[in-house]
C-alpha cells in the first residue's frame, strides 16, 4: 500500500506569471499551439517532481524511519504544490477546442487538484508519509490476545514482508485467515490520520475551482 503514490498522482511561478500576462497584456485568445506548449511543459516538469517524490518514498519504505518520513513528505508536497500552479496556470486554456488528446490531459491535470494552503498541502504530505510509515513498521503479533508475544519485539511478531512468505506458502485455510485477521489489526490507529488525508484530499478537489 502507497498512500503517497495515490496520491496520490502530485515551482512554476514563472509559467504562471507568463500566461497570466500574455492575457493581460495583449488580450489575445490562446492557441491549440500554445495549449499543447504549455501541456509538453507540465507533463516535463511533473515527471521530474514524481520521479523525484516516488525516489523519496522508496527511500522511506526501505528505510523507515522519522528523517525518511520527513523526506518523503517534503518531496511530495513540492509535487503537488507544483501540480497546483499548473492547474491555475491551465485555467487560461478554459474553453478552449482542443484535440480529443489533449483535451483528456488538461481534464487529467485538473484532476489532480489538491488544496491550495500552503499549509494544508503540508499536513495532506505529512499525514500520507505518516500512514506509510505506520503501514510499513505495522505488526501482528501471533498469540498477542493471550499474553504471548505482546510486543513487536517477539519472535511471533510479524511485518507485512514476512506475513507475504507465510500466506504465500500456506494451504491451510484456517491460519490463512489468522494471518489476514491478525494483519488488520494494526489498522485502527491509522484511523484518524486516513479520515483526514481523505478530507484533505477531497479539498483539493473543490479548491483548484474556487
Amino acid at each position: 500500500m502507497r498512500l503517497s503514490n495515490v496520491l496520490f498522482a502530485m515551482t512554476l511561478f514563472p509559467i504562471f506569471a507568463a500566461a497570466q500576462s500574455s492575457t493581460s497584456t495583449t488580450g489575445a485568445a490562446p492557441t491549440v499551439a500554445e495549449a499543447r506548449a504549455f501541456m509538453d511543459r507540465v507533463e516535463t516538469e511533473l515527471l521530474a517532481s514524481s520521479n523525484e517524490a516516488s525516489r523519496a518514498g522508496w527511500v522511506q519504505a526501505t528505510f523507515i524511519t522519522d528523517d525518511t518520513e520527513a523526506i518523503s513528505a517534503k518531496a511530495n508536497e513540492r509535487l503537488l504544490t507544483k501540480t497546483n500552479e499548473f492547474v491555475v496556470a491551465a485555467r487560461r486554456f478554459d474553453g478552449l477546442q482542443m484535440p480529443p488528446e489533449l483535451a483528456r490531459k488538461f481534464m487529467l491535470l485538473r484532476l489532480n487538484g489538491s488544496p491550495t494552503d500552503p499549509k494544508l498541502v503540508a499536513e495532506l504530505t505529512q499525514a500520507a508519509s505518516s500512514l506509510d510509515g505506520m503501514y510499513g513498521k505495522g505488526k501482528y503479533c501471533r498469540g498477542a490476545s493471550t499474553g504471548a508475544a505482546s510486543t513487536a519485539d517477539g519472535d511471533n511478531c510479524l511485518g507485512i514482508d514476512q506475513l507475504d512468505v507465510l500466506m504465500a506458502k500456506s494451504r491451510d485455510p484456517k491460519e490463512l485467515q489468522e494471518l489476514w485477521e491478525g494483519w488488520h489489526t494494526i489498522s485502527p490507529p491509522m484511523r484518524e490520520k486516513y479520515a483526514r488525508l481523505v478530507e484533505l484530499s477531497n479539498q483539493g478537489g473543490e479548491g483548484v475551482w474556487v
